[in-house]
């Protein structure tokens, strides 16, 4: 047998043999675009995958910033309520000199006016 294949490979015509190296060719030709498809297919899934993680993040980078904004507007908004209150309570422990004057006045007097006086 082994002298029939080697029969067989010396028979071979050079046209023959140009045909097999052309179909060798044609058939990695197609192996290598078939790879090339499979690759495109794959990296762009990859990009999708990565514009879904992208948008993701982006979201919950705007939910964070959403969050965090609305406590510091809650505590501005309690600072300004607590020094309006402080405030407020300022006014109330002002102390109105005129009454305080008439009321000095009044001690002045009963503490200087003998009991006799008063009768």
């Amino acid at each position: 047998m082994s002298n029939s294949s080697s029969n067989n490979e010396t028979s071979m015509t050079p046209e023959h043999a140009m045909n097999e190296v052309l179909e060798a060719e044609s058939n990695a030709k197609h192996a290598v675009d078939k790879c090339a498809t499979e690759a495109e297919s794959l990296l762009q899934q990859a990009r999708q995958k990565a514009k879904q993680i992208a948008e993701r993040a982006d979201e919950r980078i705007t939910r964070i910033h959403q969050r965090c904004s609305r406590v510091v507007t809650d505590q501005v908004g309690q600072l300004q309520r607590d020094q309006q209150q402080k405030a407020r309570d300022s006014h109330s422990y002002e102390v109105d000199t005129e009454t305080v004057d008439v009321v000095v006045e009044q001690i002045a007097e009963m503490l200087t006016t003998t009991e006799e006086g008063i009768e």
